[in-house]
């Protein structure tokens, strides 16, 4: 039950947590839990990061040196994002950086796609619309502007680290 549940939850996303979790929870030998691995991986060409967008602009405000960021990596990453000279987010208030899954959709594409084409100590400046950013609008809030469908952003985006595996970052909190 637990192995069919696992495999089915698995995506780009979590396949080498999944394994792990199964290794830890004792719920299935070595052997099996690297079985679910085997059958959630996703194939090299998910996992190959998408080319830069033509409609998203650019530009590098400092070149970092450390290891470039690649498709699932988890990333800490700082960010402000604007709408019409409004900040709407600033992970640089922040006290901790903003955690995630790299490559896989789980920020803007415009955002997201930027993320995998840089490396550890990069500051990019972007500015993206349409399809990259929010897709059906973002309604307004006490101090953030209401983005309609499709609307211009502007993000500047520093990645600071890479943290670890899933087993370090993940299970290490259970």
């Amino acid at each position: 039950m637990l192995f069919a549940l696992l495999a089915s939850a698995t995506t780009a996303v979590s396949w080498r947590f999944t394994a792990a979790l199964a290794k830890r929870a004792g719920a299935v030998s070595a052997t099996l839990a690297s079985s679910v691995v085997f059958l959630a991986q996703p194939t090299l060409a998910a996992l190959a990061p998408a080319p830069w967008d033509a409609t998203v602009q650019y530009e590098v405000l400092q070149k970092g040196t450390g290891t470039e960021a690649k498709v699932s990596d988890l990333v800490n990453i700082r960010f402000t994002g604007s709408y019409n000279g409004k900040t709407f987010d600033d992970t640089f208030k922040a006290e901790q950086p903003y955690t995630y899954r790299a490559g896989v959709g789980l920020l803007l594409p415009g955002l997201d796609n930027a993320v995998v084409h840089m490396r550890v100590g990069d500051k990019l400046h972007l500015e993206f619309d349409g399809d990259n950013a929010f897709k059906d609008g973002r309604p307004s809030a006490p101090g953030i502007p209401r983005i309609p469908p499709g609307g211009k952003l502007i993000y500047d985006v520093v990645l600071e680290s890479l943290p670890g595996t899933d087993e370090d970052i993940i299970l290490g909190d259970l």
